[in-house]
């Protein structure tokens, strides 16, 4: 995206300054949670596991970081769209309209503004399965390999608790109205997705809940990215 064509530069750079400090809370949090775990069990086991998510998780940081640098600085190079996060957005985004579709009980016309149909870059479609789509509104990539604005406000929402999120959504255009149900699904479309950072976590926690399982969960949860 060109942001020298785009009034929300520093929009975006605020909240993905929160995003940064989201992901890096979150990081912190797991870095501790894996320490409990191996007084648990063999660390070279849980090692092991990690390590096939440290990969996803060094992407994400550096990803999150690239253009959290590229909207608060005031010169910083273009931030190109990798293949893996084409495929993180496309199956974040359908996984997504499917969640909202069943707990709001909603109808194909309900979403039609938002979303087609379709197949994603990188995803074997063999099986059959239903696959959504941005329709050309809302897209996430344009031209040479750059996040469009609706692309990067969904990479940023995945950051953001949900208050934030709705909070930066409505100041976009595309996502201020609230009117009509069809709108309000927009936003969580776009906010659905989102991870479970410390603050709800924590939360088990202080009701006693088995600090190893909560451990173990998150790390399935990054086994859920790309590799």
């Amino acid at each position: 995206m060109n942001f020298e064509q785009n009034e929300n530069k520093y929009l975006f750079g605020a909240f993905l300054n929160t995003a940064y400090d989201n992901f890096n809370e979150v990081l912190s949090h797991i870095d501790t949670v894996i320490k409990a775990i191996k007084n648990e069990h063999n660390p070279e086991t849980v090692d092991t596991i990690f390590e096939i998510q440290e990969k996803c998780i060094n992407w994400l940081f550096d990803t999150l970081e690239s253009w959290r640098n590229y909207t608060t600085h005031y010169i910083h190079p273009d931030v190109l769209v990798s293949p893996e996060t084409i495929l993180l957005l496309d199956r974040s985004f359908s996984k997504g309209i499917k969640i909202i579709k069943q707990r709001f009980a909603l109808q194909n016309e309900d979403l039609d503004h938002l979303c087609s149909t379709g197949q994603a870059a990188g995803v074997n479609n063999a099986n059959g399965m239903q696959f959504y789509c941005p329709t050309s509104y809302y897209q996430f990539t344009g031209d040479a390999r750059q996040l469009t604005e609706k692309g990067l406000a969904f990479f940023t929402c995945l950051f953001l608790y949900k208050q934030d999120a709705y909070h930066f959504l409505n100041q976009l255009k595309g996502f201020k109205r609230a009117d009509e149900k069809r709108y309000r699904m927009t936003l969580e479309a776009f906010t659905v997705m989102r991870f479970q950072a410390p603050k709800q976590l924590l939360k088990l926690q202080q009701r006693e809940e088995d600090k190893i399982s909560l451990g173990i969960g998150m790390i399935n949860e990054l086994a859920k990215c790309p590799k």
